[in-house]
């Protein structure tokens, strides 16, 4: 078990350090919390949704977690009457009446999100905690299918043909209806606070919490795709007949629109809370929590982008007056230092430790504190700045 334990932690480790806004899967990021127990052997997972999990530590290796699958924990198959029932573990609920037994254990083992499917004049998920059934379809594959593709706990679902994006907490719907395989298909694209809902047949990036749409409505194919390649905190919304990047929480844009290809590339290079934004065709690293950009001179897209690569620690190079690049404060936008070389930059952006980066002053580099940007000890060359960050020593030139 301890081996166990020590490699997921190397495999969190590798990803990034905690607070870091980017990481190697979207599975890895949308853990909040995770806690051994014992003498199960298993981990407690609290997810980023709210929902918690119970997995092995095999399923965590393969990233599998997250996904509404802990939720199957809490119904089983029950004898009865005429069939078999799924049965809440917690209460000792029914959900509908008896079906085959082959049936009740599909419906089991496709349980997400504190949904399952029962019978009751037709197949439908039931909402574990109290019992309501949620809808109705032909066939128990219908209903499985429905559970299974269920996303953040939104589930399609609806009666009499009429299906819906719907909360399965509240009931509440998103939109307007929707074909199985449009509805299905927005639910496949949701990876972290959005959705894709259908307003007057334009479809718009919509908060999963708060049902509000954001930007304008754009065809259903290039919605699902920005909303797939969100990040855990930002994503493409329509605006101006192209597209920009907003906040998922809130909807907050950030810059000029731009082509969706281009936004895309925004969304997914977010890191340490910091992502490039487009300002009258120049782009700035810019603080994803205040919108303030970051630095004073604009740059390319991929030069802006490298920049992002190599934060770290809430800290991003930005480029200065001056003719150059300086270590910068994502939270307040202080830069530290004087201006020095792009690549000089990023290396001390990268070999951040103890809290320290390497600045730049008339022609040396000093460990500096982060938190206060004060200069330490005497200045050296940028290989044994670098040198003591890592190891504690300063040596001389």
């Amino acid at each position: 078990m301890r081996l166990h334990l020590l490699t997921i932690l190397a495999f969190l480790g590798a990803c990034n350090h905690i607070g870091g806004g980017h990481a190697k899967t979207e599975s890895v990021q949308d853990i909040q919390k995770m806690t051994i127990r014992l003498p199960q052997g298993d981990y407690q997972v609290l997810c980023r949704d709210g929902t918690t999990e119970f997995d092995e530590a095999e399923k965590v290796l393969r990233n599998d977690v997250c996904n509404g699958n802990g939720t199957m924990q809490e119904v089983v198959c029950i004898s009865a009457p005429g069939g078999f029932v799924p049965t809440s573990t917690k209460t000792g609920r029914k959900f509908g009446t008896p079906m085959a037994e082959s049936d009740c254990n599909l419906a089991t083992n496709a349980a997400r999100y504190g949904a399952v499917c029962g019978y009751s004049g037709g197949y439908g998920p039931f909402r574990i905690a109290d019992g309501v059934q949620l809808g109705q379809g032909p066939s128990i594959s219908s209903c499985t299918d429905a559970t299974r593709g269920a996303r953040r706990g939104v589930i399609c679902t609806g009666t009499g043909g009429q299906v819906f994006l719907t909360d399965i907490t509240s009931g509440r719907t998103y939109g307007d209806r929707l074909t199985t395989s449009d509805c299905l298909d927005s639910l496949s694209s949701v990876k972290y606070e959005t959705l894709c809902s259908m307003q007057n047949n334009q479809f718009y990036i919509t908060n999963i919490l708060t049902r509000q749409a954001y930007g304008e409505g754009r065809s259903k194919l290039d919605c699902f795709d920005a909303n797939s390649n969100a990040s855990p905190h930002s994503v493409c919304v329509g605006r101006n007949n192209q597209w920009v990047v907003a906040r998922g929480s809130d909807g907050r844009e950030f810059g000029d629109s731009m082509p969706l290809a281009e936004c895309k590339q925004m969304t997914q290079g977010i890191r340490e809370d910091a992502l490039c934004t487009r300002h009258n065709s120049l782009y700035f690293p810019t603080s994803l929590n205040s919108g303030a950009t970051l630095g004073n001179v604009g740059d390319s897209l991929d030069r802006c982008l490298h920049l992002i690569r190599a934060a770290n620690f809430q800290v991003v190079c930005s480029q200065v007056s001056g003719g150059g690049y300086a270590p910068t404060r994502i939270e307040d936008g202080v830069a530290m230092g004087q201006p020095m070389p792009e690549e000089s930059c990023t290396d001390a952006t990268t070999a951040i430790q103890r809290a320290m980066v390497c600045t730049y002053k008339n022609g040396q580099y000093f460990p500096t504190r982060i938190e206060d940007g004060t200069a330490l000890g005497s200045g050296t060359t940028l290989s044994n700045c670098l040198s003591a960050v890592a190891n504690g020593a300063i040596r001389s030139n």
